[in-house]
């Protein structure tokens, strides 16, 4: 099989997931789903030689799995951050910068924060993804902007309702 196509397949599948990662509402399942999206993307950076994404999505991962069993604490996000950072920067910054803004964020129990931030980090994926032809993450980037942006959206104006009742 053709390694550019199956690179996008295994993204497709990981960025589906990530797409409906968007419209979850809970800390902890947003970070399990994650686990599984990093898995797919990683495979599919992998195949199409995208060193940085898959050191990226692998340390991700790592993350993650840290998160549900470890406090949080600054030191902790440090050593992620720079975990990603050491080898990422040959390779390409985006997806260093990308890691460090979740890695700083990630233990935020307001999920707005955690959607704003995934925003962020998907903007920074969108022109990773399209430097190494991985059509598919780009436009599964898009729809997970699209996606939480609107749950976002969706969540202040419910709020606003609740208020004004």
């Amino acid at each position: 099989m053709d390694p550019v196509l199956l690179g996008n397949i295994l993204s497709f599948t990981g960025c589906a997931l990530m797409v409906i990662i968007g419209l979850f509402k809970s800390r902890k399942t947003i970070l399990a789903a994650q686990c599984v999206q990093f898995i797919l993307q990683g495979s599919g950076h992998l195949v199409l030689g995208a060193t940085g994404g898959l050191i990226c999505s692998a340390v991700s991962l790592l993350r993650n799995l840290a998160f549900f069993k470890v406090k949080s604490s600054v030191w902790l996000k440090v050593f992620f951050i720079a975990l990603q950072a050491i080898p990422s920067i040959p390779a390409f910054a985006v997806g260093l910068v990308a890691g460090a803004v979740f890695a700083w964020f990630i233990d935020s129990q307001d999920v707005l924060v955690l959607k704003k931030v995934i925003v962020v980090c998907q903007v920074l994926w969108l022109v990773y993804d399209l430097c190494f032809m991985n059509y598919a993450g780009a436009f599964f980037d898009l729809t997970t902007i699209i996606s939480t942006s609107v749950s976002i959206i969706l969540t202040y104006k419910n709020a606003k309702k609740s208020a004004e009742v």
